[in-house]
């Protein structure tokens, strides 16, 4: 009962404030305001149409887009066919680039060759023919004495893969293109 009482004499205090007074000067300033002329505005320039541009650049490759992953392409090598295998383990040489290794050397038995290559820590690793080597899923197609040849897969700006033959010689530890 008593908060009853409460809520009555909140509500009358504060619905007396909104009891009719004086609002001649408000009156007298909005007559006052609708009187003045207003200057009209100039009118929106037209719009002019905008040259239509054909956009040509849908065949590259999008710039937000996933771009192919190199990680695990290369499986074997097989004559001029690189084979894909996503689950395969990496190599030890495969966390390095190739402009990083140095083949330092060759060892052989008969049907046998390995190359001997420096990763840039300075461990030496041997390799064979069909060990994957490098960032760009290099694999070793070739050893001679003097040079270790890598197929290696990159991707172009199109996101296709192109095979590229490289060639790490004995002792320098570049890098040559075919």
């Amino acid at each position: 009962m008593k908060i009853q009482a409460i809520v009555i004499i909140l509500s009358y205090i504060l619905l007396s404030g909104c009891e009719q007074q004086d609002l001649g000067d408000l009156k007298q300033y909005v007559q006052q305001i609708k009187q003045t002329t207003v200057e009209p505005l100039e009118p929106l320039p037209a719009v002019s149409a905008f040259p239509e541009l054909v956009y040509t650049s849908a065949r590259l490759a999008n710039p937000f887009g996933i771009t192919s992953n190199l990680e695990n392409t290369v499986n074997n090598f097989a004559g001029n066919q690189l084979i894909t295998n996503k689950t395969r383990v990496r190599e030890a040489l495969e966390f390095f680039a190739l402009d990083g290794l140095t083949m330092v050397g060759t060892l052989s038995r008969p049907n046998e060759t390995w190359a001997l290559v420096l990763d840039p820590n300075g461990y030496a690793h041997s390799v064979q023919v069909g060990d994957h080597v490098g960032i760009n899923a290099g694999v070793v197609t070739k050893i001679d004495n003097r040079k270790l040849e890598i197929m290696e897969i990159i991707s172009d700006n199109q996101g296709s893969e192109i095979r590229r033959k490289i060639f790490l010689q004995l002792s320098k530890g570049n890098i040559i293109g075919n």
